[in-house]
């Protein structure tokens, strides 16, 4: 029986921990959103740039 218990502690440690985890990426992620389409403004500048003048940057 006290293995038994030991398995579940360990089980719903596990999902107290995913859990815990998956709120801090969401929070992270809800912080960080308006930065990602700043990213991907900026890459495709970038890419653009590198297209129009490819020999720059050697």
């Amino acid at each position: 029986m006290q293995q038994q218990k030991s398995g579940l502690f360990q089980i719903g440690a596990a999902i107290v921990v995913l859990g815990i985890a998956v709120k801090a990426a969401l929070w992270i992620g809800a912080i960080l959103n308006p930065l990602a389409w700043w990213a991907v403004v900026i890459g495709v500048i970038l890419m653009v740039i590198g297209l129009v003048a490819p020999g720059r940057n050697s």
